[in-house]
């Protein structure tokens, strides 16, 4: 699979699309997906489901994993399918033992065939990490030198997990054609006894009722008790198993077990480790889970085969908590973007404020912000544009000869030319056909600019008097030659807060904008650069015209945001729009020459009068 870094620009689109999707598949209005880079363990309880926020630099693969992740627990929360979760609590099933883990297999696989072929993006993700993450259990974890466990129980168990991981993926291969060839890679790791039982398996009824009698899309909620069903027939029928045997609980190697007071188990050398000797919230549950009832503590860990891992306590929480393996561990001590939910977007225009608005507190001093309520030295800044007009008229007379249709002739079709018509009678090859002219209309119209413009703390002072009159002039430029532009900011507090002085569609007042500036100016803080070119990107690259630009007005230092390495993050970014050719952008630095570090087209500002020649520059360059 591809290992390059994928879809970086669409990064945004595809994390806002996460809860659109849940709540389509699941018919849920309300359900949720939070992103959080903290999570360790994705898990849903039916209505929000809490995911790992993936990185902005990730490859091909890891967001193939990640989707499947999401549409996995998207599908435990479909309505049908939470009524594994009262079978759960009714039957006592406690998640951290071998009965658990046989019943979440089956409820796994169910819950993914359930309208497997009804959404194309689902089935593709459940399909390619499914593939991946079975190939991987079985080559790295079945490993055909796999040394015994300690204890004969602990042995049978490992072997009848083993069977089911086969049995499974063959059930899969005849609707999840990734899987296609798995269960004979896996079927040659398993040993004489395992193979027994796989066999009385494949030969008996296990797979018909797995794929009719548990199947919810042809039963709904009430196929969950067939799952339940189905895993006691396989536990007593095919490993014959005994009741204190269905409920022996794993113990982590190195861990005191209960049936032996006082002894410690001898750490195995070959079994993966945990950094630090940290544990993951599930394994900590069956740590420290304790019951009477339990017979028996088997020392094999389950998670080492299983990439579905469902949190213990599950059970006492009605429709609880499920988890799944993600290896959030892997190289993420980069720089993690804002979460779709950590960022405000205060559209002063529309004088709407959206998102991250949990917190009453932040949303009322949103609202003071845009009504220019929260005081401070706002009205210090002025925000010079008289000069605009000579400059707007130099502009109109250079936009109007670009803007003139012109003929290229001697072409072999298009409009004849009768200046031309000489040259059939000289019978030369390759010229005497060349008689016709061809128009070329100027697509100068058919471009889209965003203009965004940095007001955190670092900008304050002439910066910000600078920046602001450079995004007024850009507009009231862009406005003289009828060009399509919006007009934005940014900066943080403890959210990433955007800013849209106007849109796109909207004619441009110079006052008004003025006064959305001075407000902006009341709440400068932190810049999360890289996040916010990224959304002004996104809100870009949704535009129909041909052309796109960008222009950055930053002192090109980027600051606060989450913690990582944000400057890397933002060239990062910017060198991935530099390489897409649907975007042009430019950054112009406002008494600070860091920009040069970042952007390879740029422009460095020292002094106002610098301003127009620049920004004249830039549209010379960029548009004209």
């Amino acid at each position: 699979m591809n290992n390059t870094k994928w879809m970086p620009l669409d990064y945004y689109a595809h994390l806002q699309a996460c809860t659109k999707a849940a709540r389509a598949i699941t018919g849920n209005p309300v359900m949720q997906v939070e992103l959080d880079p903290d999570v360790k363990v994705p898990h849903t309880d039916g209505v929000t489901i809490k995911h790992y926020q993936p990185h902005y630099g990730m490859s091909q693969e890891e967001w193939v994993s990640w989707y499947g992740v999401l549409y996995h627990e998207i599908g435990h929360s479909d309505p049908d399918c939470l009524a594994d979760f009262d079978v759960m609590r009714q039957e006592n099933i406690d998640t951290s033992t071998f009965e658990g883990l046989v019943f979440n297999l089956i409820a796994d696989y169910c819950q993914e065939r359930n309208n497997f072929d009804v959404y194309a993006g689902r089935r593709k993700f459940l399909s390619e990490h499914h593939a991946y993450a079975i190939k991987s259990e079985v080559e790295g974890n079945f490993g055909i030198n796999r040394p015994e466990c300690p204890n004969e129980l602990s042995e049978k168990l490992r072997q009848a997990l083993e069977v089911l991981i086969v049995w499974e993926t063959r059930c899969r291969e005849d609707w999840m054609h990734t899987c296609e060839g798995l269960s004979e890679t896996g079927k040659k790791f398993l040993k004489d006894q395992s193979l027994e039982w796989l066999d009385t398996m494949i030969s008996g009824d296990y797979g018909w009722v797995l794929d009719n009698d548990c199947n919810v899309e042809e039963h709904g909620s009430s196929a969950s008790i067939e799952k339940y069903k189905l895993s006691q027939h396989i536990m007593d029928e095919v490993f014959k198993l005994n009741d204190d045997e269905k409920k022996a609980t794993c113990t982590p190697k190195g861990h005191k077990s209960s049936g032996e007071p006082g002894e410690t188990q001898k750490q195995d050398d070959t079994a993966p480790s945990k950094d630090d000797g940290e544990s993951s919230p599930g394994e900590q549950d069956t740590q420290e889970m304790e019951s009477p009832a339990i017979k028996y503590e088997v020392e094999i860990d389950y998670e080492e085969l299983m990439k579905h891992t469902h949190d213990s306590d599950a059970v006492n929480r009605g429709y609880g908590v499920i988890h799944i393996n993600y290896d959030a561990e892997k190289t993420y001590e980069k720089y993690h973007p804002y979460a779709p939910h950590e960022i405000a977007e205060l559209d002063f225009w529309s004088d709407v404020a959206r998102g991250a608005a949990s917190d009453r507190n932040k949303h009322r001093k949103y609202r003071k912000l845009m009504n220019g309520e929260l005081g401070g030295s706002s009205y210090k800044y002025r925000f010079q544009t008289s000069s605009g007009t000579k400059l707007s008229k130099k502009l109109q007379r250079l936009f109007k000869i670009k803007a003139r249709s012109n003929y290229v002739y001697g072409q072999k079709k298009g409009k004849l030319h009768a200046k031309n018509l000489y040259r059939t009678a000289l019978n030369i090859q390759g010229y005497s056909d060349r008689i016709f002219k061809k128009k070329i209309v100027s697509d100068i119209h058919n471009t889209a600019v965003s203009v965004l413009l940095d007001c955190s703390g670092s900008m304050s002072g002439d910066k910000f008097e600078h920046g602001g009159t450079a995004l007024l002039l850009l507009s009231e430029l862009l406005q003289s030659i009828d060009i399509q532009h919006e007009l934005l900011g940014f900066t943080d507090w403890s959210d990433c807060v955007h800013y849209i002085f106007k849109p796109f569609g909207k004619f441009a007042d110079i006052n008004r904008t003025r006064t959305y500036l001075k407000h902006a100016s009341t709440g400068m803080s932190s810049n999360a650069d890289g996040d916010s070119i990224l959304w002004a990107t996104n809100r870009l690259r949704n535009r129909p015209e041909l052309l796109k630009i960008l222009i950055v007005l930053s002192d090109g230092q980027p600051a606060g945001g989450k913690g990582g390495d944000i400057d890397q993050f933002t060239r990062d970014v910017v060198m991935d729009i530099e390489r897409d050719p649907t975007i042009n952008i430019y950054g112009i630095g406002i008494k600070d020459r860091n920009v040069h570090r970042i952007y390879k087209e740029c422009r460095s500002i020292r002094e106002a009068h610098e301003l127009e020649d620049a920004l004249l520059d830039v549209i010379r360059s960029k548009i004209l």
